[in-house]
């Protein structure tokens, strides 16, 4: 609880220096690896009544060279199935959507998205087209670093608190990080990557954390488990929620302040004639104003 105090304050206050910066790698769990796998869903109009799941997998599969930078070829596997509601189809596919690289010594994790390969429905990578190249995924040696993609994400949305805690999978203690805006509504897991709250609106998955990254669409990816190579289970999304059920500073939701975004993610103030969304600390709703 020491150090959470003090990467909040840190927080709070803008210091530059690291949050927990370690320099050995002794005690550090790789992210990439061959074989790991993620199992996720795409969540399709989460609001209505009658919402429907279409699983699919994150797979890194392979090695790859990109302007002379070898990384490993993140492969999407998609099972593809037909709402019944509306008939919205998501084809099944496999497709190598991403690329991603760590280097391990610094703890740092890249990525880029493919610009030869497209899935037909999920377009989580609509804004990392060739024009952006590498960016950088993960720092879990300083989380506080803004050239983090989901930090920079939520750069319009107000100030954030990251809280350090530690989590043991596999019988491995890993370094483990709740997001915060009023209420903690994400973790980022060393080894693991982004853990999403369910349905709400901060799902996402290991490459898309945050829906602001879609098309403005209501189509949401959500993390459900990580598997190690031997394709054993060892996390389920929520895992990291245990660690900070005794966090302090959480603000219950019916006491939090209530917040509007519009479909694409952006803060409105004021919001008028629309449909929007209704955030109220970890609570998110689709509303319509008339």
């Amino acid at each position: 609880m020491k150090k959470s105090l003090l990467l909040v304050l840190a927080v709070l206050f803008g210091v530059s220096t690291p949050i927990f910066a370690q320099s050995s790698t002794d005690d550090y769990i790789p992210l990439v690896a061959e074989g790991v796998e993620w199992e996720c869903d795409y969540h399709i109009n989460p609001w209505h009544s009658e919402p429907c799941d279409i699983p699919y997998t994150i797979e890194i599969k392979g090695d790859t060279i990109i302007d002379n930078i070898t990384y490993k070829c993140c492969v999407y596997t998609f099972e593809g199935g037909v709402c019944e509601w509306n008939g919205y189809v998501v084809p099944a596919d496999t497709l190598t959507l991403a690329f991603i690289r760590e280097d391990v010594e610094s703890r740092k994790v890249y990525a880029r998205s493919s610009d030869t390969q497209q899935h037909a429905v999920y377009n989580q990578f609509i804004n990392f087209k060739e024009s952006i190249g590498e960016f950088l995924l993960y720092d879990f040696a300083n989380m506080n670093n803004p050239n983090q993609i989901w930090l920079q994400s939520q750069s319009s949305q107000g100030p954030l608190t990251i809280t350090a805690e530690k989590i043991t999978i596999d019988g491995v203690e890993r370094n483990c990080y709740a997001i915060g805006q009023n209420g903690i509504y994400g973790h980022i897991v060393e080894g693991i990557g982004y853990d999403g709250k369910g349905y709400e609106q901060n799902s996402g998955d290991l490459m898309c954390q945050f829906p602001i990254f879609a098309t403005g669409t209501d189509n949401l990816p959500v993390f459900k488990a990580h598997k190690n190579a031997s394709k054993q289970t060892i996390y389920q999304s929520g895992d990291a929620a245990n660690v900070f059920n005794s966090v302090e500073n959480i603000v219950p939701d019916h006491n939090a302040p209530i917040q509007y975004y519009n479909l694409q993610g952006i803060k409105v103030d004021n919001p008028a004639k629309g449909i929007f969304i209704k955030k109220q600390g970890n609570k998110a709703t689709k509303v319509y104003m008339k």
